[in-house]
């Protein structure tokens, strides 16, 4: 019977021993994970967050203006809808494209 349970404890240090190795190859791949997401934030900037526009209510591209009116919070508009915006056309829900009103980023 010692045999028996000495054969176990064996058994048990060696799958210990498989479990930490595993252990630790997962670790390595996290580290390695967030180094690499650290290193492209740094190069890159911070992800750039997706801007709804919201007259049309699409995604407007990362890379194309987006038109932020500085009289209402959070109203953002894309470079289509704001090209619709009558030139000094101003009323309570839109604003002027050549006022003092947006600002273009």
């Amino acid at each position: 019977q010692n045999e028996e349970k000495l054969e176990e404890l064996k058994n048990l240090e060696k799958e210990k021993n498989i479990l930490e190795k595993r252990y630790n190859l997962l670790k390595e791949k996290i580290d390695t994970i967030i180094k690499e997401d650290v290193n492209n934030e740094r190069d890159n900037g911070p992800a750039e967050t997706i801007v709804v526009c919201d007259s049309c209510k699409k995604d407007i591209p990362v890379n194309d203006i987006k038109y932020h009116c500085q009289n209402r919070t959070n109203y953002d508009l894309c470079s289509k809808c704001y090209s619709k915006i009558e030139i000094n056309v101003v009323d309570e829900d839109r604003y002027g494209k050549d006022s003092e009103y947006w600002s273009g980023t």
